[in-house]
């Protein structure tokens, strides 16, 4: 009996370490252990970062803002303002079926990018509804990140 509790307790403990859920504006997410967490006024920076291989993952989330405009014309926007901003994209998204959520409209579309000697994956999910939109921006530049990536966005 002794053995099945701690069994139980050790498990526990480990889907607990693993799985954080947290909430940042109008955004729920788990969040694995040892990632970096960083606030700023525009949104918060959750990052991993595997300092011998150089791999990386990385998920931005914005703060809501009013929107008067569809889902569509937000995501491309945000692609523009938030992702091509940041890294040369190369090519346009890869778009993903749209979703609908609790009343939000889900775009999602991603793409190859080069950052100086980086390159890797950009990922740009935006939901828009109740007169709002909010926006996750996913970097990654490892195959060792994937299922982080995976588990996020299946958190979200």
């Amino acid at each position: 009996m002794k053995k099945i509790i701690l069994v139980i307790l050790t498990m526990l403990t480990v889907v607990c370490g693993f799985a954080q859920k947290q909430t940042f504006d109008v955004v729920s997410y788990s969040v694995s252990s040892g990632w970096q967490q960083q606030q700023y006024e525009g949104g918060v920076q959750l990052s991993v970062t595997d300092k011998n291989t150089g791999g990386y993952f990385v998920a931005i989330i914005t703060k809501s803002m009013k929107s008067t405009s569809s889902a569509n014309e937000n995501f491309n926007t945000n692609w523009e303002s938030l992702v091509k901003t940041t890294v040369q994209v190369n090519g346009e998204p890869t778009m993903q079926e749209p979703a609908k959520d609790n009343g939000w409209d889900i775009i999602s579309g991603g793409a190859n990018y080069t950052d100086g000697d980086n390159t890797g994956m950009a990922t740009l999910l935006t939901a828009t509804g109740g007169g709002q939109t909010v926006s996750v921006v996913i970097m990654l530049n490892s195959k060792q990140y994937e299922n982080d990536m995976t588990s996020f966005l299946n958190s979200l």
